[in-house]
């Protein structure tokens, strides 16, 4: 009988042409940072979408302009959190920061959170002029 074994036969790629990337190969920087963003504004879509759409069954009137400048905003909302979640910057984390208290229950199984409507006044009066400098 002949011998079944033909390890004295395999060849051991890859070859010119293969599609199959190497593991050593590593997606750029830019390539990664433009995935990144695609990602996020793919996400913030589907959830301003769906925000629009409940909003506007609720009878919110979605057409307004007042309405469009809140939606640009919370979009922007939306995509920090995307950014903070897989470590970007984005400008609206760190006013978040001034403008939303969270405190842990004495549990801590719960965090609540509070708006700081006063920070937010001090923000808009250095923003007009109004401070008392």
């Amino acid at each position: 009988m002949e011998n079944d074994s033909k390890s004295d036969n395999i060849v051991i790629g890859p070859w010119a042409g293969s599609t199959k990337k190497s593991k050593n190969d590593k997606i750029s920087e830019k390539d990664k940072l433009s995935s990144d963003m695609d990602y996020i504004d793919k996400v913030a879509e589907k959830v301003m979408v769906q925000v629009i759409h409940t909003l506007n069954e609720s009878g919110v009137n979605i057409s307004s302009k007042e309405f469009i400048r809140h939606v640009g905003f919370l979009d922007e909302c939306v995509k920090s959190i995307i950014y903070n979640d897989i470590n970007y910057d984005h400008p609206l984390t760190e006013l978040v920061r001034h403008l939303v208290g969270a405190t842990k229950s004495k549990d801590h199984d719960k965090v609540f959170t509070s708006f700081r409507g006063d920070k937010m006044i001090e923000i808009l009066e250095f923003i007009n002029g109004d401070n008392d400098e």
